[in-house]
This record gives structure tokens, C-alpha cells and sequence, in this order.
């Protein structure tokens, strides 16, 4: 499993590196989306703030909870992370993100169902033994996040694809 979970990643980084390869032109950010991506950083940041108190006052106060303050920390970073990742994604401050690269995207989509189906069954033996949750189970939520993500990258290529079939019609 970890070895095909390496392969998984290799893979996907390559996607990314080539998605970014294809860009042509210039890559620096233009003034909106400089404006938009301090925006993404103040909500990230805000947010992140937020749910460490919460995350410190969830493992003050439970003290059998069925997690171990690590996952906690994980679950608020990917929590974070998806919430800078989505507000940059669909305002188009995030790499790469015009009409053409929906092949990428649904391959990056492709790969975070397979690497989440690859870490569902043993978080479930682990759930279904009693065991808490540590800080390597983790990955199973970095792979939602993966998920996720993909799915509003989908999202918002999809919408710039028929953006511009509206424009090409109308035109």
C-alpha cells in the first residue's frame, strides 16, 4: 500500500508540474489577483487562528476523545488549507486555472479517489478496533482535502470552459 501510495504521488506531482509547464506566457500574478490572493492569506489566517483555539479547547476538555491532539492539528491545517485553496481556486488566483486544463484536473480528481479508496480500509479496521486516532491517520484526511479540492478545480475549469462557449456564441 505505501509503495502504491508513493507511485500515486509521483504521479500527481507530475500532473501539477506539467499543468504549470503548459502555462504560456507570463506566470506572475497580475494586480486582482494579487488583491484576491491577499484575501485567500487574510482568511487562512483568520480561520487557522480560529480553529487552533478550538482545536485547544477540544483536547483540554475531552479528554477520551478518539483522537490524539496531532490528528487535531491535521484536521485543522487540511480544514485551512481547503478554505485558502478554494477561495484562491474560484476567484483565478491559483496556478493554471483557464479553459484547457481539464484533462489535468480530472486526472488529479482520478488519483485523490484512488488514494482516499487505498487509506479507507484501514482507518475503518482501526475505527472498528477501538483504536484512537494518531497523527499518521492523517493522510486519510490530506486525501480529502486532495479530493476536494479537485472537485472545485473541476468546478471552476468547467464554468471558465462554458464561460467561453458563451462568449464564443455571443461573439
Amino acid at each position: 500500500m505505501l509503495v502504491l501510495g508513493m507511485i500515486l504521488l509521483v504521479v500527481s506531482m507530475v500532473a501539477v508540474m506539467l499543468c504549470v509547464a503548459n502555462e504560456k506566457g507570463d506566470r506572475s500574478y497580475d494586480e486582482r489577483q494579487t488583491a484576491v490572493m491577499g484575501k485567500a492569506y487574510k482568511v487562512g489566517f483568520i480561520l487557522n487562528s480560529v480553529l487552533l483555539l478550538l482545536a485547544a479547547f477540544v483536547a483540554e476538555s475531552w479528554k477520551d476523545a478518539p483522537f490524539d491532539s496531532g490528528f487535531l492539528m491535521v484536521l485543522v491545517l487540511c480544514v485551512d488549507l481547503c478554505a485558502f485553496a478554494t477561495y484562491a481556486i474560484w476567484h483565478d488566483a491559483y496556478f493554471g486555472m483557464r479553459r484547457n486544463y481539464l484533462p489535468g484536473v480530472v486526472l488529479l480528481l482520478v488519483l485523490g479517489v484512488i488514494a482516499l479508496a487505498l487509506g479507507l480500509p484501514g482507518l475503518m479496521s482501526k475505527l472498528a478496533a477501538g483504536a484512537r486516532l494518531d497523527f499518521g491517520d492523517g493522510t486519510l484526511l490530506i486525501n480529502v482535502c486532495w479530493v476536494l479540492e479537485s472537485l472545485v478545480a473541476l468546478a471552476r475549469v468547467w464554468r471558465l470552459r462554458e464561460e467561453g462557449r458563451r462568449e464564443a456564441r455571443e461573439a
